[in-house]
């Protein structure tokens, strides 16, 4: 049941022990059937299939989550941006190592948490990586340094159906449509 489903929570580590518990419970599966001496294939049988119904049903309610806000934001990103240029998610407290977003909106890049997000990280990967877009989703009004990051570039405000925001920029263009040069933001403050 580990892998039912496609499992979205990767608990890999339960894998050494399968073995052991597959061990222990056809011990406990055997003896129970033993004390039904004329029906214990009936018996095993029926054990057999009353686990096998309990687990996938547990699998399907707790290892299956469609993460519909991640989906919803994936869309956008692939809709709005183009399909061969990097991308810099930074969106809750999605790991650096889940490319979850951007493997559903079919682009490359980087993903950080928001609480990890630093102007200079997208400066970095825009100068030397050549990160073109970058999408930065909250659930509250952006304010200070980053609004003031935010709105140098040119992009959409996009309503996500989770209450949150997605602010997808162009980090190659200024909010005037004019071409971004690197020393712009840096003049501006």
């Amino acid at each position: 049941a580990v892998f039912f489903n496609l499992n979205l929570q990767h608990n890999y580590y339960q894998i050494p022990f399968l073995c052991l518990a597959a061990i222990v419970l056809t011990f406990g599966a055997y003896s129970i059937a033993n004390l039904f001496k004329t029906q214990a294939n009936k018996v095993a049988i029926a054990l057999l299939l009353t686990h096998a119904y309990f687990n996938f049903g547990y699998s399907e309610r707790n290892y299956f989550i469609f993460p519909v806000d991640q989906v919803e934001i994936a869309f956008h990103i692939g809709a709005h941006t183009e399909e061969n240029e990097l991308v810099l998610v930074s969106y809750g407290g999605l790991s650096v190592h889940c490319p979850i977003i951007l493997y559903r909106a079919l682009r490359n890049g980087w993903s950080i948490p928001n609480a990890f997000f630093d102007q200079k990280i997208a400066y970095k990967l825009n100068q030397e990586e050549k990160c073109r877009y970058l999408a930065y989703i909250s659930g509250s009004e952006l304010t200070g340094p980053l609004k003031g990051y935010i709105d140098f570039f040119l992009g959409e405000n996009i309503a996500i159906s989770n209450g949150q925001t997605l602010y997808l920029r162009d980090l190659n263009t200024k909010a005037n449509g004019q071409p971004y040069i690197p020393s712009d933001y840096q003049n501006k403050k």
